[in-house]
């Protein structure tokens, strides 16, 4: 892989966990002032999403300091 390919990798990697950064916000949003205050179900929901986005939060932050790496 080039160097540019990798760097534009770890760019792609970035924006996706800033996209799952968000959607844990708007659960935790949801949780403590939206849907999950009045349904107990969609509590559940968001908790369950924000523990698996979390989980892929971690597993793109190891892809991407494995891909640095790779630049050194």
């Amino acid at each position: 892989m080039e160097r540019q390919e990798t760097v534009n990798l770890l760019n792609k990697i970035l924006d996706a966990i800033e996209h799952y950064e968000e959607i844990i916000d708007d659960c935790k949003w949801s949780n403590e002032f939206g849907e999950g205050q009045v349904n107990p179900t969609y509590e559940f929901e968001n908790l369950d999403k924000i523990h698996t986005y979390g989980m892929c939060i971690d597993r793109l932050n190891e892809r991407f300091i494995k891909q640095l790496n790779t630049l050194k």
